[in-house]
């Protein structure tokens, strides 16, 4: 197998192994019923997106951040206003509640910190 067969086959487990992670951190599921969603689902996103060149740039993660604190700011300026500032946005009430949680939780970490570290 060439190498860059080898990164797309360790690309696709990478995925189905997220997608079972976070099946079973967000929906309680058990582990081999989420293996199996996730191995679906990277099957499935394979299969709809094949042929395609993706390139997924270095500090993607930091432009989301900052996205989300953008969001947040807003959300605080507005006086807390969660449909106002979905429809502002374009996006869903659900979408605004599950970024403003991300930042939340960022924001208790960073206080916080780990017990365990």
């Amino acid at each position: 197998m060439s190498r860059n067969r080898d990164l797309v086959a360790a690309l696709v487990k990478d995925f189905a192994d997220t997608g079972a992670r976070v099946l079973e951190r967000e929906l309680k599921l058990p582990a081999g019923r989420a293996a199996e969603i996730g191995l679906q689902i990277a099957v499935d996103v394979c299969r709809e997106h094949a042929g395609l060149t993706v390139y997924i740039p270095q500090g993607i993660m930091q432009q989301i951040d900052e996205r989300d604190q953008a969001l947040y700011a807003q959300y605080q300026a507005n006086g807390g206003n969660v449909a106002a500032l979905a429809t502002e946005l374009g996006v869903s009430v659900h979408t605004v509640y599950r970024r403003l949680r991300l930042v939340q939780a960022q924001e208790l970490a960073r206080r916080q910190g780990s017990l365990f570290s």
